[in-house]
């Protein structure tokens, strides 16, 4: 009797348990922005430019149908997960024969690769499943048409479509799987007309690959040029550190392609078997097959090869290309099939001895990844909020770090009477809180954090701490460990110093100044930080130049400063800002405050002479600069002493509005028609500003020092007045762009989305 068939019951067993066992532990951040996208109504999710509709919809109709709850969020991309099974086996009985098929289903079903990404509610495990769908109902199309089964190779060619469609509704990578099928398509129909075959009949095939092609990515133009243009300013030219792939901050030497493989295989070991094996498998194919195993390799080597490009001009991780994962395993279950065959030539009792130490070591190594992986959850973000909601008493606060967007979904809730503030809060220059309505209101600080395991982080949080240390006293810390330490929860309580007070001259609170407690969450405007406290905050940790988002940088100047970064930062252009003291720019241009300067390159700041200790400049990245990138740096204009509302300059693509409001006035910001993508920012030069928007639900206020963006079209629905008693001065940076796009900051503290988000404090 045949092993096959026991080999597949016994992986489908095993596969459907493995995927169903340990659903209910902690969601993680990304999981938890799929149950809040789903909240939303079906037309909404429809109508969402910023994500595909597939996971949302997928996410609220189980919801609807299984309930709340960790377990049922999983349930149907673990089935997704366990479906798979079925289709690699037939996928490699097609390509190859049973024992292939039934091997690579019992590696998949007990790969920890695929376990835990089936146990995780996001496209993950649906990508895999249509792409390998897609590829069965490819090959058996061809196998119905070359028997002449017409209407079998039709429902095969609907399925194949269909399953396309429906992973381009997943994910922008959907486009990888769909590009390789049609060049597979191409080159049947070249070689059948090349072999002298019913060229009319291979021509037809391929002009019906292009336009299936062509209709399948038709609502998706938008994504595609995007995703192939790299379209991406917020993540061009992104270093190794800066990349997706190195997210956790992995060594810069180190190298993808053997990541990948061993990553996928499951552990070092299996990776260079698998390597071996599937290189042995495309040998043992011969002559007769080598087109459908090279076909393989290339689903396996294409994309692969692409990521040298990809991983530094756009968000990457390895599970992103998830959906080569089966053809991997299909490739090294042929060569370890061969292997296993070779062995069956000799002696008996050394055959089997032989095949029984090759897939018991093989097996056995996926076991052990399978225990670690099962060992400890990967999040423990539902035992930090339990711990903090058990132990708080009414009153407390709680921080977060990182800055989780998706803290703002509720799917973990704090019980009322604790508030939770954005981590951005703890950011020196920002403008949170911290510390007087922390000093005035919470006598007990909660803080946790994960996340932190690399330098650059684990840096910035202890600037957090060192910046409360001197109101805030470290009481216990609790530490729930993940499988990987990188991802453990820490949680410190903190208790006010006794005698501490809340400093003098501190702004009110939200609650004290009658505003909504974040009347910043629709994103209308943002507040990125005070110039005045972020110079403090510089000076006392020595700080040269500090980059707040992709495109805005303070450089201050105190004697013997190198300016080098500054220099970078601006190596394309900039807009430069005098906030405070004086000195003269490399190239004779003299400065002071007010002045806006145009600066081609980042050269003129390569050597800041006389500069006084207490110079401050607002750096704002752009083209080439107002001054066309023609000589050396020049002074567009100078900050007006007047009343009055007029423009400073306009040229290259930028321009700059002064305002000036006396007490008690009012102006209007009214969108143009025919107005351009335009990105605003601007920084209250004198006294106190107010804004309202047309329906008064945003009321929004800035005083000296603050810097705010626009974060929308801008002119936009604005009321501005000035409610201090004194003259109100502001000035705002306008730039064109396409298209709005969320500014990118370097600090963790602020989020995927970037931007400091004021007043940092969470409904």
């Amino acid at each position: 009797m045949k092993a096959w068939p026991f080999i597949l019951v016994l992986a489908l067993a095993a596969g459907l348990g493995l995927r169903l066992h340990g659903l209910g532990h902690s969601l993680r951040v990304d999981e938890v922005e799929t149950w809040a996208h789903a909240q939303k109504s079906a037309a909404q999710i429809l109508i969402d430019r910023e994500r595909l509709p597939h996971v949302s919809l997928l996410t609220r109709a189980s919801g609807a149908v299984l309930g709340e709850g960790e377990s049922p969020l999983r349930l149907p991309y673990a089935l997704y997960g366990f479906l798979s099974l079925p289709l690699l086996f037939l996928l490699g009985r097609r390509l190859f024969d049973d024992d292939t098929g039934a091997l690579a289903c019992l590696l998949l079903a007990l790969s920890a690769f695929h376990v835990e990404y089936s146990q995780e509610a996001r496209y993950y495990a649906p990508l895999m499943f249509y792409a390998l769908c897609a590829l069965v109902c490819m090959v058996e199309a061809f196998r119905a048409a070359a028997a002449g089964a017409r209407a079998r190779s039709a429902a095969c060619w609907a399925g194949f479509v269909l399953s396309h469609a429906l992973a381009l509704y997943l994910h922008r990578f959907a486009f990888y799987p769909l590009a390789l099928c049609a060049g597979f398509i191409l080159a049947v129909a070249l070689g059948a007309a090349r072999r002298g075959g019913n060229r009319a009949a291979a021509a037809l095939l391929g002009l019906a690959a292009v336009l299936g092609c062509v209709a399948a990515l038709a609502p998706q133009w938008g994504y595609l040029r995007e995703f192939l243009l790299m379209e991406n300013p917020d993540t061009r030219a992104l270093t190794l550190r800066e990349s997706y792939l190195t997210w956790h901050y992995r060594p810069p030497g180190t190298g993808i392609v053997w990541e990948m493989i061993r990553t996928y295989s499951g552990g070092r070991a299996l990776g260079a078997l698998f390597f071996a094996a599937a290189l042995a498998g495309i040998w043992a194919a011969g002559a007769r097959n080598w087109r459908r195993s090279a076909a393989l390799g290339l689903w396996v080597s294409a994309p692969v090869a692409s990521l040298f490009v990809l991983r530094s001009m756009t968000h990457f991780e390895l599970r992103y290309l998830i959906f080569v994962l089966p053809v991997w395993l299909l490739l090294a279950a042929a060569g370890l099939t061969a292997g296993i065959r070779l062995l069956a030539s000799r002696p008996a009792r050394l055959r089997r001895g032989a095949q029984i130490l090759l897939l018991g070591g093989v097996l056995g190594l996926q076991a052990d990844a399978l225990f670690a992986y099962h060992r400890l959850p990967k999040s423990r973000l539902r035992e930090a909020f339990s711990h903090i909601a058990a132990a708080s008493s009414l009153g407390d606060a709680a921080v977060f770090y990182p800055a989780w967007d998706v803290l703002w979904y509720g799917y973990y809730r704090l019980p009322e009477g604790r508030r939770l503030y954005h981590p951005a809060a703890l950011l020196a220059g920002s403008s949170g809180s911290l510390p007087a309505d922390f000093l005035r209101a919470h006598e007990r600080l909660w803080l946790a954090a994960t996340w932190v395991d690399d330098p650059v982080r684990d840096e910035e949080l202890a600037g957090f701490r060192r910046r409360i240390s001197p109101y805030y006293a470290e009481e216990s810390e609790a530490r729930f460990p993940s499988r990987d330490p990188n991802d453990d929860y820490r949680v410190w309580l903190l208790r006010r110093r006794p005698g501490v007070r809340a400093p003098v001259g501190a702004r009110r609170s939200e609650d004290e100044r009658g505003l909504p407690k974040d009347p910043f969450v629709a994103r209308k405007a943002r507040m990125v930080f005070n110039l005045e406290e972020a110079a403090a905050a510089m000076a006392a940790a020595g700080a040269g130049f500090f980059q707040a988002l992709d495109d805005l940088a303070l450089l201050r100047e105190p004697p013997g400063a190198d300016p080098a970064l500054a220099a970078r930062f601006c190596r394309q252009g900039c807009t430069a800002l005098v906030w405070s003291g004086r000195g003269r720019l490399d190239g004779g241009l003299d400065f002071a405050p007010g002045d806006v300067l145009a600066l081609p390159d980042g050269g003129a700041l390569s050597a800041l002479r006389r500069a006084s200790s207490d110079a401050l400049i607002v750096l704002r990245a752009g083209r080439a600069g107002p001054a066309d990138g023609v000589g050396g740096p020049r002074r567009l204009a100078r900050m007006p002493a007047e009343a009055g509302t007029r423009r400073l300059w306009s040229a290259g693509g930028e321009e700059s509005l002064y305002r000036s409001l006396r007490a008690g006035a009012r102006a209007l910001d009214a969108p143009e028609r025919g107005r351009r993508w335009r990105k605003a920012m601007s920084v209250v030069w004198e006294g106190r500003m107010h804004l309202e928007d047309r329906d008064r639900t945003h009321l929004l206020d800035f005083r000296r020092g603050d810097l705010y963006l626009y974060g929308t079209v801008w002119p936009m629905w604005w009321e501005v007045s000035n409610p201090g008693r004194s003259e109100a001065r502001e000035l705002v940076w306008v730039a064109e762009q396409d298209r709005v796009r969320p500014d990118l900051t370097l600090s963790s503290s602020t989020g995927k989305t970037g931007g400091l988000l004021g007043p940092m404090s969470l409904p």
